[in-house]
């Protein structure tokens, strides 16, 4: 019988809240302490909705692209308004206040934006209390037709793989020479 429950997408999962309480405390209803809540989050959420991860979730994995500049090109609020304000601010309560000896980590997704910029990343992140960080490049979605997309996000977007290999070897090491675990499913 598992005793882990998973929020993850398509989708945002905070976006249906009350079902996901709902789900949780049935759940708890059935295994008690044993139960373990993880999710994964754009981080675009409320303090109502950060209060209860704190107390309910043990793993949050939040979808955060780097630095400031790189998570608002990456991924804009509607009418490209910045995202990284209300991002950072979420991560850095998770951080402190994460309750059942919980873990926040941030998954990033590797673009022409941020490959030679892992690095500096990983001191961002690390400012911010994170200590997980999962990246991946960003692989094209598979459609019968092609996304629309401007010339110059196109060219963001596609890069050279054997390079993505090279710099994510340089910030693994470092990662580890800090005390950060720094993850791909490339390896």
């Amino acid at each position: 019988q598992s005793r882990h429950i998973r929020f993850y997408g398509p989708g945002e999962p905070t976006q249906a809240f009350f079902l996901m309480k709902e789900i949780r405390d049935y759940a708890y209803s059935k295994v008690g302490e044993k139960l373990t809540v993880e999710i994964q989050t754009n981080g675009a959420f409320s303090y109502k909705v950060c209060e209860w991860l704190f107390e309910n979730a043990n793993i949050v994995w939040v979808s955060f692209d780097g630095t400031p500049d790189i998570q608002n090109y990456n991924r804009p609020f509607q009418k490209e308004r910045p995202s990284s304000p209300i991002i950072e601010e979420n991560v850095k309560s998770l951080t402190r206040h994460l309750k059942r000896n919980g873990t926040v980590g941030v998954r990033v997704t590797i673009t022409n934006n941020n490959m030679h910029r892992q690095i500096e990343m990983i001191n961002y992140f690390a400012l911010l209390g994170i200590k997980h960080i999962w990246c991946d490049p960003l692989f094209q979605e598979v459609k019968d037709k092609p996304v629309c997309m401007t010339k110059e996000r196109q060219e963001n977007f596609d890069f050279n793989m054997d390079e993505f290999v090279h710099t994510y070897v340089k910030a693994y090491k470092y990662a580890k020479s800090i005390g950060i675990f720094y993850g791909t499913n490339l390896i």
